[in-house]
C-alpha cells in the first residue's frame, strides 16, 4: 500500500497488505509504531534511494530534453523549466526500483 504523506496510516483492520510503503519521510520511530498498528511492516520510499547513482540516473533522464526547446535567442527552455519537475522524476525513479 502507498500512503501519501496527508493520509493517515489506516489500522489493520481496514486493509490486508504485506507492506505499506509511505511517500514521504518520517523517522524511523514512527515506521515502528506504524508497523506495530498496521500489523506490517511499513517503510519510506527513500529508503530505497541508492544515493549518488540516482542522480547520475536522474541526470540521464533530464538530458534526454536538453537542445530540443530552444528559442531564438538560444534559450533551452527545457533547462530552464525541468527543475520544477526533478523531484518527481526522483520519486518515479524510486517507484519503479519499488516495482522491481
Amino acid at each position: 500500500m502507498l500512503v501519501h504523506p496527508d493520509d493517515a496510516i489506516p489500522a489493520a483492520t481496514e486493509h490486508d497488505c504485506s507492506l505499506v510503503v509511505d511517500l514521504g519521510r518520517a523517522p524511523a520511530s514512527t515506521y515502528d509504531g506504524w508497523s506495530r498498528k498496521v500489523g506490517c511492516p511499513v517503510m519510506s520510499l527513500f529508503d530505497l534511494n541508492a544515493g549518488t547513482e540516482d542522480l547520475h540516473l536522474t541526470r540521464e533522464l533530464l538530458e534526454f530534453g536538453m537542445g530540443e526547446v530552444v528559442d531564438q535567442f538560444g534559450i533551452d527552455w527545457w533547462d530552464v523549466l525541468v527543475q520544477s519537475i526533478v523531484p518527481q522524476i526522483q520519486q518515479l525513479i524510486l517507484l519503479r526500483r519499488l516495482a522491481v
